[in-house]
């Protein structure tokens, strides 16, 4: 992937070997180390000019290393129906663009590629209409990229960047595909950079982007057996960590005791990290509903909010559970009574084929029955019962909000979460992932508590 040494120019895209300071340092460091001129060239012709690192990285050195939830083929299909949108809307490449602050920044370019981008960096999968995808990303630490998840992702073509070299490495790659004047798609538009942005918008004026992170989705977010599977093993780490964190309530423990109770199950069970910090919420801190444990050690009659999600291979749940210390006051019986019932009456009207539109209706429906709003009116309460997020490796791949989708079979576990929160008082809410199949939702956190 050559780069054009005239787009890399100016304060932060210095290409001159002998006078840029960054060049300068790799060749430094190659004669350092004792890496030869043919090695350090094969950096600079790749645009990767900050990263003649001590330990190899080519794709030789690192697949006895690589480690997949799923076998490679899995990976090439979701790429023949990528290519098959990309032949709808006349494209000639992808960009597909990710960011590690949260799990919805980098779903789509696990499920494309397997990478798991953990380590603060920009991250770029580039797919042309034919030929091998690339992988381009600037997250590495102490510039050895076989120390910061190289060996995630079965796409031989990766290079690792500087930040300030990525948008000339995405230029060059947009170069070398001859695709200046064509149609270009973008997934993950709405996180990249300003600067990145600017600077490969303005390197190839007469491209065409095409926002596609929706049309993505719509394949994204129809599993396929294996991935089903996996997505079990992730719930039941998820629902083993909520068994624990509700058995360790007693009074006295501590918001954070708890938490490290469920953190300890989740681990143990293999899961890899957490899909998000743990939250265990008691007293009056429980109608916040989403904040960190605390010290706080919990009393007879608190409500505790327990909100969990285990995470393996980039694939993450969301599980929450409501303890009540003690025997429940009259006033938390009837507010665990409603969002009980909306439970079990919404899971039972989820059936493929039925609108969104209809479990809304209900969901509204039952919300106005229960004289919450009116009763609380002016006391921060909030009530809905068809909140719910579609997840995988994506944390919202679709909703019972979402017109656009019907529901069918092999939809991304679904969050559930009909809730009722009042400040001051606490959350009230049963979130569990389930299962589109054909018969209806399966629930795969099961969990029961008494009021359930």
């Amino acid at each position: 992937m050559p780069i054009d040494p005239a787009l890399a120019s100016g304060n932060n895209f210095v290409y001159k070997a002998k006078t840029a300071p960054a060049n300068r340092r790799v060749f430094q460091d190659c004669a350092q180390n004792g890496l030869s001129c043919t090695r350090l060239s094969k950096y600079l012709v790749s645009g990767v000019i900050s990263y003649p690192s001590k330990v190899p990285y080519d794709y030789e050195s690192r697949k006895g290393y690589i480690d997949l939830p799923f076998p490679e083929d899995e990976y090439h299909e979701r790429i023949r129906k990528i290519r098959e949108m990309m032949k709808e809307h006349d494209l000639s490449g992808l960009a597909v663009y990710s960011y590690p602050s949260g799990v919805e920044r980098t779903g789509h370019l696990t499920y494309l590629s397997g990478f798991l981008n953990l380590y603060g960096g920009d991250a770029v999968m580039l797919l042309p209409i034919d030929g091998e995808p690339t992988l381009i990303y600037d997250g590495c630490l102490h510039q050895e990229p076989m120390h910061s998840y190289v060996w995630t992702t079965w796409i031989k073509d990766v290079y690792p960047s500087t930040r300030d070299n990525l948008p000339i490495n995405i230029h060059s790659w947009i170069k070398d595909k001859n695709l200046e004047n064509r149609r270009v798609g973008l997934v993950g538009e709405q996180m990249i950079p300003y600067d990145i942005w600017q600077h490969v918008r303005s390197s190839v004026p007469n491209l065409n982007w095409v926002k596609m992170s929706q049309n993505f989705n719509d394949i994204q977010k129809i599993k396929s057996e294996r991935e089903m599977q996996l997505m079990r093993k992730v719930c039941n780490m998820t629902n083993d960590g909520m068994r624990a964190g509700v058995e360790a309530v007693k009074p006295g423990i501590s918001e954070s005791e708890i938490a490290g109770k469920i953190n300890e199950e989740i681990a143990t069970k293999g899961a890899h990290g957490l899909n998000f910090t743990s939250l265990v919420v008691s007293g009056p801190r429980a109608g916040l509903k989403h904040a960190p444990p605390t010290p706080r050690r919990v009393q007879d009659g608190d409500l505790i909010y327990i909100d969990i999600g285990a995470k393996y291979y980039g694939y993450g749940a969301d599980m929450s559970r409501v303890v009540v210390v003690g025997n429940p006051s009259k006033e938390q019986e009837e507010l665990l009574g409603y969002v009980s019932d909306a439970y079990y009456k919404i899971l039972e009207a989820i059936k493929p084929g039925v609108p969104v539109t209809e479990i809304r209706d209900l969901a509204r429906e039952l919300e106005k029955k229960t004289g919450v709003y009116e009763k609380y009116r002016g006391k921060g309460a909030f009530m809905s019962f068809s909140v719910s997020h579609g997840l995988s490796t994506g944390f919202l791949e679709w909703s019972l909000d979402d017109n656009r989708t019907t529901i069918s079979p092999n939809l991304s576990p679904l969050a559930f979460e009909p809730m009722i929160v009042i400040l001051g008082l606490g959350t009230i809410v049963i979130e569990s992932m389930i299962a589109i199949t054909q018969k209806g939702a399966e629930v795969l956190t099961p969990l029961k508590l008494d009021y359930m």
